[in-house]
């Protein structure tokens, strides 16, 4: 069932402040009851700021003001797309759906608005983007790092870094986005066939990738530069 259609004045009834009412609030048009979880979610609750509203740009913003607890969602990351995907998915998980909020998602027969197709179509390129950094990270893991005021950052491989086991060490190379800018340390594998059809057809592991440079100062093949 679709459940109920509310307008924004309706759900702002069910915000906490009377006791003798349900709960809810909204995830990209999405009304739930969290009436279960009033400690959080009701009157003086460290979340009943997102009762009776929905708040959908704040649950991945961070922005828990006034201006900031609202259902825009211009100007969001792929990754954001990713994270309000789940929260709905957690509140369908562990609270209980209610119907659909008229307005920017849902017209007034709960009938889906097109920026819901938009939405879906930013979801799964969040979702390829995220495979294809994870893909990366694991040709490249990150660098181990460590800094103190005498010799500033130390980046240094072994065979697990970056949250990645492998059985080679690699070395430390800076890597960059396409555009130029300084992404982050990567350790780079030394030996065998490149990981990347665009690199040179050589024996160098991933030392050919072209987004890759040297640290100054660290001899080609250190394990630790700084």
């Amino acid at each position: 069932p679709d459940g109920q259609i509310f307008t924004a004045s309706d759900l702002k009834q069910y915000n906490g402040d009377d006791p003798q009412k349900p709960i809810y609030l909204a995830v990209l048009g999405q009304v739930f009851d969290v009436t279960k979880g009033k400690e959080h979610y009701g009157k003086g609750g460290g979340y009943n700021f997102f009762s009776g509203r929905d708040g959908t740009r704040a649950f991945v913003t961070g922005d828990f003001s006034e201006k900031g607890l609202n259902d825009e969602i211009k100007g969001l990351s792929h990754e954001n797309f990713i994270g309000i995907k789940e929260w709905i998915d957690f509140y369908h998980k562990d609270y209980s759906y209610v119907g659909k909020l008229i307005g920017r998602f849902y017209n007034a027969k709960g009938e889906p608005a097109p920026i819901l197709s938009k939405i879906k179509t930013r979801l799964s390129k969040a979702y390829a983007l995220r495979k294809e950094a994870e893909n990366e990270n694991f040709k490249m893991p990150g660098c181990n790092t460590h800094w103190t005021k005498e010799e500033g950052t130390v980046y240094w491989c072994e065979k697990k870094s970056g949250g990645i086991e492998r059985d080679w060490v690699g070395v430390p190379r800076k890597l960059f986005y396409e555009n130029g800018k300084f992404k982050r340390c990567a350790c780079i594998r030394t030996k065998g066939p490149s990981s990347f059809e665009s690199s040179k057809n050589s024996n160098n592991g991933d030392l050919d990738y072209h987004l890759l440079k040297e640290y100054d100062g660290c001899a080609f093949a250190s394990t630790t530069c700084s």
